[in-house]
């Protein structure tokens, strides 16, 4: 839009919006202009009580001899000289508590210590607190105590090995002390039992008791007495009963309990032959006229195994008549039998 502007010439006022110099613009005076613009034309960049309009960049330089400084925004620096003491609206305290005890600390006096114990060390590096184990407890270490008091529940994915040359596991508590596996078998090697303590593996207390199968692969050893209150079943070659007397409550004694069919059975009197470990036998001769007889072996070993070949029969009598004895199966050869007053013998 067209309007009119003012040419200037030599001497005549002008008013301006901004002037751009790209070389030296000369001002020699100055009228109607703001005391701090006068200022630093002529002071050079002392600007007083100065409002500005836009950024002030300093190109480097320094503000010095300040009083006090306000913003109603924020002051960013590369740092802060000074032990903060007229700092304000920040917090100069910190908070600290443990597993027992509490604790308030200062910033601007204080000096916050990490320290440990127990073999336990703090090491501050880098604005870092590292909190150094005498060993390392990561579930893939194998750590070693001293000693070790569990008071709750400890689940343990290894092996747990106890050195030295003598090492007890106490249960002191009034109840039971249970191992158990939820899989598998609790196995107990190189354990030897005596009274009512299991040394080797010690475990001290009333009992050793187990609510599963108590196995022992090695060979084990009792020292004082042993009560089953239920079944003993014996797997194995040969059972050996080392004692004076053998006391045997039960009316009757089963041999050859395994077999369903006829099978030669019986006792070996040990050192009858003047041999160890055999003897002369009384033998249930199986085989004998197809109902069996007893007979006697003069020499038989104690694993003597099969059928025996009898030394000669032991004679029975029988007391009737001669139908009742065929009943018997008593009319073998060398029997007696007595009817009455009749005595006869079966040849």
């Amino acid at each position: 839009m067209a309007s009119w502007k003012k040419l200037l010439v030599s001497g005549s006022d002008i008013q301006v919006g901004a002037i751009t110099s790209t070389g030296t613009l000369s001002i020699p005076g100055f009228s109607d202009v703001s005391a701090s613009l006068a200022g630093a034309l002529a002071g050079g960049d002392n600007l007083g009580n100065h409002t500005a309009t836009q950024d002030i960049n300093l190109n480097g330089n320094s503000l010095t001899n300040i009083l006090n400084a306000s913003a109603s925004g924020f002051i960013s620096a590369s740092e802060f000289i000074g032990d903060g003491s007229k700092l304000t609206g920040i917090s100069s305290t910190l908070d600290i508590a443990g597993t027992s005890g509490t604790d308030s600390v200062d910033l601007t006096t204080d000096t916050l210590t990490f320290s440990g114990s127990n073999g336990i060390t703090a090491v501050v590096t880098d604005n870092k607190v590292e909190i150094v184990p005498p060993q390392d407890l990561r579930t893939t270490a194998t750590p070693s105590f001293a000693g070790l008091d569990i008071n709750g529940t400890a689940d343990i994915s290894g092996n747990v090995t106890l050195s030295g040359n003598s090492q007890t596991v106490i249960h002191s508590g009034t109840g039971n002390l249970t191992i158990s596996s939820t899989s598998g078998k609790v196995v107990v090697d190189g354990v030897t039992m005596a009274g009512g303590t299991v040394t080797g593996t010690i475990i001290s207390g009333s009992s050793l008791r187990s609510s599963g199968n108590l196995q022992v692969n090695t060979n084990g050893s009792i020292g004082g007495n042993l009560t089953v209150t239920g079944d003993l079943t014996v797997n194995g070659t040969t059972t050996t009963i080392d004692t004076t007397n053998l006391l045997v409550e039960d009316r009757y004694v089963l041999l050859n309990s395994g077999a369903s069919d006829p099978a030669d059975s019986g006792i070996i009197f040990g050192g009858t032959n003047s041999a160890a470990n055999s003897g002369s036998a009384l033998v249930w001769d199986a085989d004998y006229n197809d109902d069996g007889r007893l007979a006697i072996v003069n020499d038989l070993a104690s694993n003597a195994a099969g059928d025996t070949t009898p030394s000669y029969y032991v004679a029975g009598v029988y007391i009737g008549d001669e139908g009742g004895a065929a009943t018997a199966e008593a009319d073998h050869v060398g029997n007696i039998r007595v009817d009455g007053t009749e005595i006869y013998i079966y040849v």
